[in-house]
């Protein structure tokens, strides 16, 4: 029979944490840090590492109740967890493009949304209300469209 670990290992915590760091900085080219990221050093970077020990630390968790014959309700388990992931990363993601839209609306860039493809947020309404808060001379006053959605 195998046991589940007693207690959370923090030191995987940590090394997840230290991999998030090391994703942060090599995102930000020429920076001093990035010199010492170890993917200077190896074939992987840090992304490969943190999904390795996303893995281990899913194991840990739901390998030893598999193992130990309770198959069904771990595969339930897994795949509750992952649809609340999955429902995070939506959320977020659906947050993130009401701000940009909301911003590029605001401020008058409308013509930002065609960059990105989300020319449905700007709507003739939200078109002219941007319109009539910019310069003539902006973006927002451009009628060419180069989105499919128009």
């Amino acid at each position: 029979m195998i046991q589940r670990p007693a207690t959370r290992d923090h030191r995987i915590d940590f090394l997840r944490g230290w991999v998030l760091l090391e994703i942060f900085v090599n995102h930000i080219p020429g920076n001093t840090f990035e010199q010492f990221s170890h993917k200077n050093f190896g074939i992987t970077d840090a992304a490969e590492v943190f999904v390795l020990l996303a893995g281990v630390a899913a194991a840990f968790a739901y390998f030893p109740p598999f193992a130990n014959g309770d198959r069904l309700l771990t595969s339930a388990r897994v795949i509750r967890r992952a649809g609340t992931l999955y429902v995070a990363h939506l959320s977020n993601l659906l947050a993130g493009l009401g701000l940009f839209a909301a911003a590029a609306i605001w401020l008058g860039t409308v013509g930002l949304l065609d960059d990105f493809n989300l020319r449905p947020c700007s709507r003739p309404r939200a078109r002219q209300w941007s319109a009539s808060r910019s310069s003539p001379t902006s973006r927002a006053t451009s009628t060419s469209c180069r989105s499919t959605w128009c």
